[in-house]
């Protein structure tokens, strides 16, 4: 797949936020994260979540979570890092995904199984965009997600210890 084209699954916030980062590129080079600006895309705030991306060791910061987000998550982690908040360690699917933005400077879409903050089963989709603030490597990084959910919980081991 193509990462510059939205693939079939991708919602109408993912196709509009890949078009919104197409438009400030430059040059074919990554865009700048001063250049994003909120007010142009209101409507994916509520689905976006913000990284910094800190090196040696590799890890992410989380800097803002969208509210829609923040629900699914159950908890606020604004100013943790992904090791830190203890949800996506290293060897996470979405610890390396989000790894692999980061390394190629490329967006990615992605979709996986995941499990909300009240144990239920669903489907995570993303679009993880990469942004700079000097102009020579990824410094920042964008999520835009959506999910949905297949309506059964998986049973929680420690209710029944």
């Amino acid at each position: 797949m193509d990462d510059r084209t939205a693939p079939s699954f991708a919602c109408k916030r993912q196709s509009l936020a890949l078009d919104y980062w197409q438009r400030k590129c430059t040059n074919g080079r990554i865009p700048y994260y001063k250049a994003f600006d909120p007010i142009d895309v209101p409507q994916l705030l509520p689905h976006l979540v913000v990284l910094d991306v800190l090196r040696y060791p590799l890890d992410f910061r989380y800097r803002l979570i969208g509210d829609e987000i923040r629900t699914h998550m159950g908890r606020n982690v604004v100013g943790l890092c992904m090791r830190e908040a203890g949800i996506h360690m290293e060897d996470s699917d979405i610890f390396r995904h989000v790894r692999e933005v980061a390394d190629s400077g490329e967006p990615r879409f992605y979709s996986m199984d995941c499990v909300g903050s009240d144990r239920s089963r669903g489907c995570q989709q993303g679009l993880t965009l990469p942004f700079t603030d000097h102009g020579e490597h990824v410094d920042k990084i964008i999520e835009v997600l959506s999910f949905q959910w297949h309506g059964s919980a998986i049973p929680d081991e420690r209710a029944t210890a």
